[in-house]
């Protein structure tokens, strides 16, 4: 399976994601990292976007999980690239969504701990 991971859940993380779960890639999502805010509340605010609206895919939380549709994703709190070393160890296209990542030897890391594609 072609795994895909989302770093930075914000407004572009969340569209990215409902984009991938309506174009029937979401069973390729496994992860997602965002530092801020609780598992809860990252599901509510992806399922009630201001502007787009109410998301219908059922979504439900667990201890460090969030699963829309059945489909189980891991979330993770890492300040750091580092922090998520194994997690994205063998991880096939990174999304970089915080938009705070620019400088390539920062985005080099992903590809030093094994990520084969970043966007």
């Amino acid at each position: 399976m072609f795994k895909i991971a989302i770093n930075g859940f914000g407004r572009i993380g969340k569209l990215v994601t409902r984009r991938l779960f309506d174009v029937g890639l979401g069973k390729n999502l496994t992860l997602i990292n965002e530092q801020k805010g609780s598992i809860e509340n990252l599901a509510t605010l992806l399922e009630f976007d201001s502007i787009h609206g109410h998301w219908p895919k059922d979504i439900e939380t667990g201890t460090n999980t969030i699963k829309i549709n059945r489909h189980e994703i891991t979330v993770f709190n890492s300040s750091s690239i580092a922090g998520l070393k194994q997690a994205i160890s063998n991880v096939d296209l990174l999304i970089d969504c915080t938009g705070s990542t620019k400088n390539f030897n920062v985005l080099k890391q992903y590809l030093d701990y094994g990520v084969k594609n970043i966007l």
